[in-house]
């Protein structure tokens, strides 16, 4: 079998899995160009979330090219038996995640920035990728979607729900130290300090038993 010089392989790995890459050959791993996609710098003090695709500040791009992704999706699956109103439905959504929720979007932006870019003991370290984010937010639009007579307690309940399924499994990872994920918990504060913060703290006391005193 011959392979052709303009043969190319291209994958993708996360950073977990990068590690395990090593335990081959040197001869082996010269053969790929390892390039690293990171998440993007964070967004300056004082600049306020937006949805604007034509911003300068790379933060700004995700979170807009992020609720044009989940408008998409949902649009999408919303639309399966009528294909000709995803442009109107997607819209609508748009329209819903811009304005109505847009408040509790930013809050999530807000923990996932404390998180992605943490300089302290207090916060974990965790550099959440877009994915993630865009998995969050269409698994709260869904919840709101399949609600009637939606209010801001709707709202935050949702997002904080959203958060303690997509986001918080994320700090299981061995590497986190388990006291910074109790202090992060404990300093949450709306919508995230009732879901979000109880599967923080199960995962922060996973493999503590208490012993009581003689």
């Amino acid at each position: 079998m011959i392979i052709p010089r303009r043969f190319r392989l291209i994958a993708t790995l996360n950073s977990y899995d990068r590690q395990f890459v090593n335990n081959l050959s040197q001869a082996i791993r010269r053969r790929f160009t390892f390039i690293t996609i990171d998440i993007p710098p964070r967004k300056p003090d004082g600049v306020s979330w937006s949805i604007n695709n034509k911003s300068e500040i790379a933060a700004i791009k995700e979170l807009s090219a992020v609720i044009d992704k989940v408008s998409s999706k949902a649009a999408r699956r919303a639309t399966t038996l009528d294909p000709d109103s995803f442009a109107h439905k997607k819209s609508e959504f748009l329209e819903l995640l811009s304005t109505t929720y847009f408040d509790a979007i930013e809050k999530l932006m807000d923990l996932i920035s404390s998180v992605r870019y943490s300089t302290t003991t207090d916060i974990p370290f965790l550099p959440i990728g877009t994915a993630q984010i865009i998995d969050t937010i269409e698994l709260f639009l869904v919840q709101l979607l399949q609600s009637e007579n939606v209010t801001q307690g709707k709202i935050n309940d949702a997002m904080d729900w959203a958060s303690s399924v997509k986001i918080v499994p994320l700090f299981e990872a061995d590497a986190i130290d388990h006291e910074t994920i109790l202090s992060l918990a404990n300093n949450l504060n709306s919508p995230f300090n009732k879901r979000t913060r109880r599967e923080l703290l199960t995962i922060a006391n996973a493999g503590l038993v208490f012993t009581p005193l003689d």
